[in-house]
């Protein structure tokens, strides 16, 4: 409840993600997403005092996620989202 803006705006992105992949299939370029959850930060361990702080995405984590999809050995990997899960 009381999320539904939000729910709505992640589903506009990967729709749109996959609107692009379409759009530029046989250019060499390609349209991904990562998602991750909640990510491991102070600013969000102050939010939820109460969360595992070992729980969620480690920044590096998800900067190796994004930096694997850039890489050419993702080449071939269009119009998906990747969900970085970390410790949950």
């Amino acid at each position: 409840a009381g999320s539904g803006a939000y729910a709505v705006s992640k589903r506009g992105l990967i729709t749109l993600v996959e609107v692009l992949a379409e759009e530029v299939k046989g250019t060499g370029i390609t349209a991904n997403a990562v998602a991750p959850t909640i990510l491991r930060t102070e600013a969000n361990r102050r939010a939820m005092p109460d969360g595992d702080a070992g729980l969620g995405v480690s920044v590096p984590e998800l900067a190796d996620a994004i930096l694997t999809r850039c890489s050419p050995a993702s080449g071939g990997i269009n119009g998906t989202t990747l969900t970085v899960r970390g410790g949950l």
